[in-house]
């Protein structure tokens, strides 16, 4: 485990619905709430600035109670804990994403079909084509659309599709080729500790997840420990290893124990395509104050108990389900979850809109958004913010499909794959950097990842052979697909047997630009414990696989 000093953040307290902790009108000192009645911070907008920097001690932020805004502080060189505020942002660049939905293959064009879903959904393949996003229900065409990222279907950087319909449609783990698993789930230090995350078993989805009170355990998860360099969330380039990182709601401080190092794991995951989900304070964690993700403002409310939700006509929400025909969400679970303020930065879109329940007072979020996704770019992954807690439905029913929605919209807005370097005719490119080199184009492999690299080939190429070499103590996989990435689901040529050295030819492959993908196919075992998830096997695999690669033509 790699020890570092830890760097204490500003706080924003979202209240436990488990553990029935109140928001009480705690007072502020050096950016700690306390109250009879537990942490809370009330009334008013958060604090304005509170920038994170990496460097020594935060500064630190008060909260005020009743109304007002407590000020994030900024430490020099260091890291505040501030809030509010705005970051500047690039454009949205939502991209395609091709699927089908309700078993009807959608218009994606380009090389093979997806994977089969356990919901018993087969996806298209998407490729080059003009594929657009499959729309709810029993069948698709796909709508619109942008090029289909290279193929990039619900499993964004893999092949399978988009799946509509019931609890059990949307994910099979062919689906998600190049990562290790689809969700990382963070319920670790001030956040309720969940054990369980129904909304993905229902869907079919493989996750694991942190679920503790000690700092040192939650460093070694998203910092990194002696055999991992990166922590579980990034592979050893620094793209990411899970789908989607999901941190859950609760009543303390989580910005300060994930720290500045923890901070910047999650920023480099979602700038290199990996997605995020936040409920109640993990949506204040993508916020401007932490993660920064999502560059809007966030009102902090005071209210406790249960809340609706109004889907409007354009919501992404209506793509996966149809919440019964009325658009209304009933019941959902606030704990000061807050709502957005403001003028929503562009590229934002609503997914919810709040509410007053039937059987309880009027909010302050009324009207207001409390559910938006945020994608700022075509290669960084989609970040979906919601402000109360469907997390805790243990049911299929609208609760549960609205956060299963938002985990669905998040995996089908994953960054469009790197290619690591254009292959040179019959050199050999070695792929041996370690994570701390800085140095992703020549970084080694990580398990279940791909590396992707292209050739473009000259009229009257007659043969086109790549060789793949690598330690036979590891399973190594070869593709080769013209025109789009060569994942599994779409390679016209491949070598899967066991061991690491590998070899393609492809006899008169035609001019243009063809893709190989290497895919290291060994992993680690898993096992789960109270906090979270131990792994053994092979466990070098973690951080990387030394290999070359060579391709190599002839005219």
């Amino acid at each position: 485990m790699h020890h570092h000093t830890p760097i204490v953040l500003a706080a924003i307290s979202a209240c436990s619905v488990l553990l029935g902790v109140g928001c009480g009108s705690g007072s502020s000192t050096s950016g700690t709430t306390t109250s009879a009645g537990g942490a809370s911070t009330q009334g008013g907008t958060l604090g304005a600035g509170g920038q994170i920097a990496r460097g020594g001690a935060g500064g630190s932020a008060g909260s005020v109670a009743g109304g007002g805004s407590g000020t994030g502080g900024n430490a020099s060189g260091g890291n505040a804990g501030g809030t509010a505020g705005t970051t500047p942002s690039g454009g949205s660049a939502t991209g395609a994403s091709a699927g089908g939905t309700g078993g009807t293959l959608a218009a994606g064009g380009g090389a093979g079909g997806g994977g089969t879903a356990r919901g018993g959904v087969t996806g298209s393949g998407g490729g080059n084509g003009t594929g657009g996003t499959g729309t709810a229900g029993s069948t698709s065409t796909g709508t619109g659309g942008a090029t289909g990222r290279g193929g990039s279907t619900t499993g964004g950087r893999g092949g399978g599709g988009a799946q509509s319909g019931g609890a059990g449609a949307g994910g099979a783990s062919a689906n998600r080729e190049g990562f290790y698993k689809e969700i990382f789930m963070d319920v670790g230090v001030g956040l309720d500790h969940l054990k369980g995350l129904p909304s993905a078993d229902k869907l079919g989805w493989e996750w694991e997840f942190v679920s503790t009170d000690d700092v040192e355990v939650q460093h070694a998860y998203m910092w990194g420990d002696a055999n991992d360099d990166n922590g579980v969330l990034l592979y050893p380039d620094r793209d990411p290893r899970f789908m989607i990182i999901y941190t859950g709601g609760g009543y303390g401080d989580h910005a300060g124990p994930v720290g500045a190092t923890g901070i910047e794991n999650v920023q480099d995951f979602f700038a290199n395509g990996g997605s995020y989900v936040g409920t109640c304070n993990g949506n204040y964690m993508a916020w401007n104050w932490a993660y920064k993700l999502w560059p809007g403002q966030i009102k902090v409310d005071s209210y406790e108990g249960l809340v609706d939700g109004v889907i409007p006509d354009d919501s992404p929400l209506l793509r996966y389900y149809d919440f019964g025909g009325d658009k209304l969400i009933s019941g959902l679970s606030h704990y000061s979850g807050g709502y957005e303020t403001g003028t929503l930065p562009a590229g934002t879109e609503v997914l919810l809109m709040g509410k007053s329940h039937s059987s309880s007072t009027p909010i302050d979020g009324d009207g207001q958004v409390t559910g938006y996704a945020y994608k700022p770019k075509e290669t960084s992954g989609r970040v979906c913010g919601i402000n109360d807690h469907p997390e805790y439905a243990n049911q299929p029913g609208e609760i549960m499909n609205y956060l299963q929605a938002a985990f669905r919209y998040a995996r089908d807005g994953l960054g469009t794959p790197d290619v690591k370097a254009a292959l040179a005719n019959g050199e050999e490119r070695v792929m041996d950097k370690a994570s701390g080199d800085d140095d992703p184009a020549h970084t080694k492999i990580g398990d279940k990842q791909y590396h992707h690299f292209t050739v473009s080939l000259p009229e009257g190429t007659t043969n086109l052979d790549v060789a793949l070499s690598a330690d036979d103590a590891y399973d190594m996989n070869l593709y080769a697909a013209k025109d789009t990435f060569a994942f599994a689901s779409r390679a016209s040529q491949s070598d899967t047997a066991k061991g690491a050295n590998k070899t393609l030819t492809v006899a008169s492959p035609g001019a243009g630009t063809w893709y190989i993908g290497v895919e290291c196919a060994t992993t680690v075992t898993a096992t789960k414990t109270s906090t979270g998830y131990t792994y053994s096997g092979n466990l070098a695999v973690l951080n990387g696989v030394k290999y070359a690669i060579k391709a190599s033509w002839t005219q």
